[in-house]
């Protein structure tokens, strides 16, 4: 449970989950692929036209360093779309709230994030095929969860951003563990986190 929410309600520690403390009732079934590892929007270059027109279609990606030939296929959109999102949360605790349901369940108008959050939920059917929807749909949280993980250690975030992520990455901790039956709806201890616990996710600059 958060302590700045107004409608706290119990959520699963996700570090518990990163660990493997707290676990589905099954293994995850996931689709596996070619991977940049780390695509983030200062990866990838569009092509500009003299007129200042960009052309989306004719796309690069650049720095492959952590590209893979066989990791999970959710890992570059999850990442790509919180990259966008670091940037656009709201200060607003409703809108936050809002932002969250965007992201974990697709539920949502955004002007930007509704129609991203379609694109990689595949609505129209353009990227998965059927035998493999479910699949994509019970591995994307897991994906979101891990880079929202990611997100809490970068420096260069402030902290009520690591904040707001980490509060993401439990969302998407008990959307997967829901969608497997694997979450209780109760607790008779729960723990209460605050903005201050923060300070620990930070990672020591790397040395030269």
């Amino acid at each position: 449970m958060f302590a700045d929410e107004s409608n706290a309600r119990l959520l699963p520690n996700p570090l518990a989950m990163a660990a493997g403390t707290i676990v589905a009732r099954y293994n995850v079934q996931h689709l596996r692929g070619l991977t940049h590892g780390d695509l983030h929007t200062g990866n990838v270059l569009l092509q500009r036209m003299q007129q200042g027109e960009l052309l989306p279609q004719r796309f690069r990606f650049v720095d492959l360093t952590t590209f893979d030939i066989s990791a999970p296929l959710t890992r570059d959109p999850a990442m790509l779309l919180l990259s966008i999102v670091a940037g656009r949360i709201p200060l607003d605790a409703r809108a936050q709230e809002e932002l969250f349901d965007q992201i974990v369940r697709g539920e949502g108008h955004h002007e930007l994030f509704a129609p991203l959050m379609r694109s990689i939920r595949d609505i129209d059917g353009k990227l998965i095929s059927d035998d493999f929807r479910e699949d994509w749909i019970n591995q994307l949280p897991l994906s979101l969860l891990a880079t929202a993980l990611l997100y809490c250690t970068f420096s260069n975030l402030d902290e009520r951003t690591r904040w707001w992520f980490f509060r993401l990455a439990a969302r998407c901790a008990a959307e997967y563990l829901q969608v497997t039956g694997s979450w209780p709806t109760s607790n008779e201890r729960p723990f209460m986190l605050g903005l201050e616990d923060m300070g620990g996710f930070l990672m020591s600059p790397a040395r030269p």
